[in-house]
């Protein structure tokens, strides 16, 4: 897999043609995250018991409310914003 994205890679031969795979490559980045966002929605829930691991939010919670991208997850007494790709259901 890695030898041929590679070989791909190398045979890029102008500016205009690194553009148009970078744009791709964002693209299909950007259709992986939404994927990602409404499998970990479709699971959960308000008042769903959830784990949260993130850098400053750790630990199970419990989801207040549930935005595009965010859900606010109460954790000790405290309420976070915490993305959906950092969210899993306990």
């Amino acid at each position: 897999m890695k030898a041929s994205i590679l070989k791909a890679i190398n045979s890029i031969s102008s500016m205009e043609e690194m553009n148009e795979v970078i744009d791709l490559i964002k693209l299909k980045q950007k259709s992986l995250r939404s994927e990602a966002n409404r499998s970990v929605k479709s699971t959960i829930m308000r008042g769903s018991k959830v784990t949260v691991s993130g850098r400053k939010a750790n630990g199970i919670g419990t989801i207040l409310d549930i935005k595009r991208t965010k859900a606010i997850v109460e954790i000790n007494g405290e309420r976070w914003n915490v993305p959906l790709a950092l969210i899993e259901a306990a």
